[in-house]
């Protein structure tokens, strides 16, 4: 951790950059498993969908594609490669600050671990070394494409249909606020997904599940 965190730091990122790089060493360091964005939440069983914990030297799996890690899952040292990847991509997009103070620094810069998955997965020609030990699925809903109702958000017919059928993970991202036509203008803003979440789960326990009522454990 100390040393990936003293490399991260020589690396002129702002700061939300730099904070997504450190959950891929914090996985790492507590074993491996599992990771889920905080706006990210299950409509199905995950064992029943076949999301099981993975082994050291299993490979490293992207259930929402290359799109991001908003749900993600591999071994220790899988999480530390992945990451130890993404950082030295992340060198050749930013200023790195000597200890000497010889680079003149104008502005930090943003680039995120999702950005460097993205450049990562579609160089040319393909750095096979880097998807040698990664599979990419798509099991996570984006909200912005079931947030597409104006009257409501879940009608009967999307409980079989794509894009919630057979997918366990929605992800209300900030994007997908903007991009589903059933939000309300005032409920587009990054502050609302929680109220936006509890809106799209209550309809979809009582369309869905046939549940009267549905509640979001803290």
């Amino acid at each position: 951790y100390d040393s990936f965190s003293n490399q991260l730091n020589k690396i002129n990122l702002d700061e939300f950059s730099r904070l997504s790089f450190f959950r891929w060493i914090a996985m790492s360091a507590v074993g491996g498993g599992f990771l889920v964005d905080y706006d990210a939440f299950p409509i199905r069983d995950f064992v029943q969908e076949g999301l099981k914990s993975h082994k050291p030297g299993d490979k490293f799996i992207l259930y929402d594609n290359f799109l991001s890690p908003t749900l993600a899952s591999g071994s220790a040292s899988m999480w530390h490669n992945m990451g130890k990847a993404l950082l030295e991509n992340s060198k050749q997009h930013v200023t790195t600050i000597h200890s000497d103070n010889s680079t003149s620094i104008a502005k930090k810069t943003f680039w995120t671990d999702t950005m460097g998955l993205l450049e990562l997965s579609r160089a040319s020609p393909p750095n096979q070394e880097f998807l040698k030990n990664i599979r990419s699925l798509k099991v996570v809903v984006d909200g912005g494409k079931a947030l597409k109702s104006l009257d409501q958000y879940v009608r009967p017919e999307d409980c079989t249909q794509r894009p919630l059928r057979g997918r366990p993970v929605i992800h209300f991202s900030v994007s997908a606020l903007y991009e589903g036509v059933g939000v309300k203008p005032e409920y587009r803003h990054p502050q609302h997904r929680l109220s936006v979440a509890r809106e799209f789960f209550q309809e979809f326990s009582i369309v869905c599940t046939n549940e009267t009522k549905w509640e979001m454990k803290r």
